[in-house]
């Protein structure tokens, strides 16, 4: 649910540097009157929340560098030319996050098979992404703004079953219909109070009867054009992802490849990494372009 919090904390720090050197005040005005649910002011208090919340994110405590026991996070990259090749093969029937998320969480299955033997023959797959619902208000009045700071959110989740052969054409599809499905019709149905917008995180633990794999992205996000006055960043990434079993998508600095951090148990990250198709298309942490 990260992912979301950031687009909108991203979008505010994008603009903080030219708010600083206009007028301060206009920033705080956003703030206080930006709001969660359509209708309400921020508080004070919640704006104080707010305020720590981004502090948090920029300087998080050294309790959040820490990768838990037993669990392994490493970065591939994906380039262009890489990205381009798939696309080609999945007919640029879909966007380039969802063909590297289907490719990600096929290797993800593949990997539950070999290093897993107890699942339930109807045992499912479950890909779960959260969806930024801030370009979904259209109809509401008004509209979420892209600066509103809080989980504006709804999961779109794409099932598969462990037993079946791994196909990543019918993953994208999947993956492509489950972010499809999701808009802010379907969350009125669901929540005609907006509380749907604010709910907290499902459960996320994996089970002999189901594999969850939580996929993110950060890409399209303005991270590389703040500049607060002591130049744009050379390389901006994540501390570490919320769940064990975790996949997050950034933008390379030149914005044409991708980078992934995947996070998974140790026995299944020794056989992710040599998955052959992972192998084929992503280089294992190169160094970053100074």
């Amino acid at each position: 649910m990260k992912s979301c919090l950031s687009s909108s904390i991203t979008s505010t720090v994008a603009e903080w540097p030219s708010l600083l050197a206009s007028d301060m005040l206009l920033l705080m005005r956003s703030l206080l009157l930006t709001s969660s649910i359509p209708g309400q002011h921020l508080p004070p208090l919640l704006l104080l929340l707010t305020l720590l919340t981004m502090l948090y994110m920029i300087a998080p405590p050294s309790s959040l560098l820490k990768i838990s026991q037993g669990t392994s996070l490493k970065r591939f990259v994906f380039d262009c030319s890489n990205i381009s090749a798939l696309r080609q093969e999945f007919e640029n029937q879909t966007t380039r996050f969802q063909v590297l998320a289907a490719l990600v969480w096929g290797a993800v299955i593949a990997v539950k098979k070999a290093t897993n033997h107890e699942y339930e023959p109807n045992a499912m797959s479950i890909a779960t992404l959260p969806i930024n619902l801030r370009n979904k208000t259209d109809s509401l009045s008004p509209p979420i703004p892209d600066q509103c700071i809080g989980n504006i959110i709804s999961p779109a989740l794409a099932f598969c079953p462990i037993k079946d052969t791994v196909d990543y054409k019918i993953l994208a599809m999947k993956l492509q219909e489950s972010i499809s499905r999701i808009n802010m019709e379907s969350v009125k149905k669901t929540s005609a109070d907006g509380s749907r917008l604010l709910r907290g995180r499902g459960t996320s633990k994996n089970t002999n009867q189901r594999s969850m794999l939580m996929i993110s992205s950060l890409c399209r996000l303005p991270f590389y054009d703040t500049d607060f006055g002591w130049g744009k960043p050379v390389w901006v990434t994540i501390v570490r992802p919320e769940y064990d079993d975790s996949a997050v998508f950034f933008d390379t600095r030149d914005g044409k490849g991708i980078e992934l951090w995947i996070q998974l148990p140790e026995q299944d990250m020794a056989v992710f990494e040599q998955d052959p198709t992972i192998l084929a298309y992503a280089f294992f942490n190169p160094s970053v372009p100074g």
